[in-house]
């Protein structure tokens, strides 16, 4: 997990990079700093709700198929959920 999230990292700062051009021109234009941000904020939240819900999307059948081998919590727990997710190394 450590190495997927320096993989992810680095193509953010490679995609932020390939677009520098386009925020010059944006300011260049008339475009505050405060809207570029903006930008690349929104950028990067429609990219991980897309990959959240994904996810989840992907995780939810997979703990129903993974039932037997639950004890003592149901397969759709969200508290496991989320312990799993952010304790994930």
């Amino acid at each position: 997990m450590r190495i997927l999230r320096r993989f992810l990292a680095r193509v953010k700062n490679f995609a932020m990079g390939q677009r520098s051009r386009e925020f010059g021109i944006r300011i260049a234009v008339g475009a505050t700093r405060g809207n570029v941000i903006a930008v690349v904020f929104h950028k990067g939240l429609v990219l991980t709700l897309i990959g959240a819900s994904v996810g989840v999307g992907a995780a939810l059948p997979a703990a129903r198929a993974l039932t037997q081998l639950l004890f003592g919590i149901s397969p759709l727990d969200a508290t496991s959920f989320a312990r799993l997710s952010f304790c994930w190394d």
